[in-house]
């Protein structure tokens, strides 16, 4: 899947849809980031610091967050880690701006849960690869939720085949998946094509103006 085809597969409707959460202590940096991102066609949320981020994340989860790593009150670790124990429907992806260095301090950000280190000030090229990746790897996983959704059914006899290759009436899976009850009843196509109307008792006919009494 190449880049032209993300609009394609990427649920743009979705609530995570093109917004970007912000987090960082520095205004300018948080300012710089937002002219960035918005000539992108970004909607993005600012927040100064890891719990206000969370609070934020909390009332209206997204599916980028381009956050800091040394913060006051929650740095972007926790934050990272506090997200990733969330249940989510879909993918958060996580870039980490930071003025931290070295080998060590990057894989301790990875293992925390991070996607991307990237060392501040940042080079505007290496964000923007991170920001395709990230909208790739929300693109696939939307396509695989879609295909995810799709329910074999028997050409033949109609019955469903569930995700152990269990294969079930129609009515039975319905039921079993929605808490749905059915009783048997006809429609007036069936009933005009198919039935002898005066075989059909009075309780099993269709109801409404299609009724053939």
């Amino acid at each position: 899947m190449d880049d032209d085809s993300l609009t394609r597969w990427t649920d743009s409707t979705g609530p995570f849809a093109g917004r970007v959460l912000v987090v960082d202590d520095d205004p300018a940096m948080r300012q710089i980031l937002q002219g960035f991102l918005s000539v992108r066609d970004y909607t993005i949320t600012l927040a100064a610091n890891g719990e206000e981020a969370l609070r934020q994340f909390e009332e209206s989860p997204c599916g980028l967050v381009i956050t800091d790593w040394m913060m006051p009150e929650m740095d972007g670790l926790a934050l990272t880690q506090a997200i990733r124990e969330k249940e989510l429907h879909t993918y958060c992806y996580i870039i980490l701006l930071t003025s931290m260095e070295g080998h060590e301090n990057k894989c301790r950000a990875l293992d925390a849960g991070v996607d991307a280190f990237l060392n501040k000030p940042f080079q505007a090229d290496e964000l923007e690869v991170q920001l395709k990746v990230a909208n790739r790897i929300q693109a696939y996983l939307t396509h695989i939720r879609r295909l995810e959704s799709l329910m074999p059914v028997c050409c033949f006899c109609k019955r469903i085949r569930d995700n152990q290759q269990q294969w079930h009436a129609l009515d039975e899976y319905i039921g079993e998946q929605q808490e749905s009850r059915f009783h048997t009843d006809l429609c007036p196509d069936c009933l005009r094509t198919r039935v002898n109307p005066a075989l059909i008792p009075r309780s099993m006919r269709p109801h409404g103006p299609d009724n053939t009494t």
